[in-house]
């Protein structure tokens, strides 16, 4: 028996307006669906998304089927259900290539301009500062010019003892003594002027700066080196107590 334009399709057939529109929603929600996974692929845990919506998708399907109860409502949702798919498939894999690697996979930043090593802070501990010798904390950090006054606390001091600072540029293995400086009492002592680099320096220069009691007798060797500075593993006193070093910054 042949069927009449009027007549409804069987229901495994789709309908002509079926033909001609269920295309263009597949093709819209599949190119939704890739531009949503080429987002995904860049974020963290973006394949467990992706998978999670394909899940999702196939769910909704299957339980819209099951209220239909027509095998064309199958042939739509199953079609439209693959379209999704695909889309994310595609559009998961165009990110990852994008991406250039694994999804979430942290991204090395971009090398940027090389900064002069630094050195660590000379080591001190309680033996090598039976004076309690410091320097005041709020000088940590910094910022002075050319010149620039050290003050700090430290016990009295033995007859025949002289505190000095040792200054050396972060980026220099070399270390320049400074001294002696005056002390304002008994438990209390400033350096004047004490000098960081040169004048042609630029600003954002890092020095450490170290106070030490040194016998007075000695106080000759250190003179030699104002300004050629002396080699860090090779001084030429050894302190009778030796300080923390704090940090200044030029500029």
């Amino acid at each position: 028996m042949n069927q009449s334009d009027d007549d409804p399709p069987p229901p495994h057939r789709l309908t002509p307006a079926e033909r001609k529109t269920f295309p263009v929603i597949a093709g819209i929600l599949g190119t939704l669906s890739a531009v949503a996974q080429f987002l995904t692929s860049h974020i963290q845990n973006g394949l467990w998304l992706f998978a999670v919506s394909v899940v999702v998708a196939i769910v909704i399907a299957v339980v819209t089927i099951a209220v239909m109860r027509t095998r064309r409502a199958a042939i739509l949702i199953g079609a439209l259900v693959v379209a999704v798919s695909a889309g994310g498939a595609v559009g998961y894999l165009v990110g990852q290539q994008e991406g250039g690697g694994e999804a979430g996979a942290p991204r090395s930043p971009a090398p940027g301009p090389s900064e002069p090593a630094t050195r660590s802070a000379p080591a001190t501990s309680v033996d090598t500062n039976p004076r309690g010798l410091t320097i005041d904390s709020e000088l940590n950090g910094l910022r002075v010019g050319l010149l620039a006054d050290i003050r700090g606390q430290m016990n009295a001091l033995q007859p025949g003892e002289e505190i000095w600072i040792l200054v050396q540029p972060q980026d220099s293995e070399r270390v320049f003594p400074q001294g002696s400086c005056n002390r304002l009492s008994t438990t209390a002592w400033k350096c004047v002027d004490a000098a960081f680099g040169e004048q042609a320096d630029p600003e954002g220069l890092h020095f450490w700066v170290t106070a030490v009691v040194i016998r007075a007798a000695d106080e000759p060797k250190y003179k030699g080196y104002y300004e050629s500075g002396f080699p860090q593993t090779e001084p030429p006193v050894k302190p009778v107590s030796t300080s923390k070093p704090i940090e200044v910054i030029r500029g």
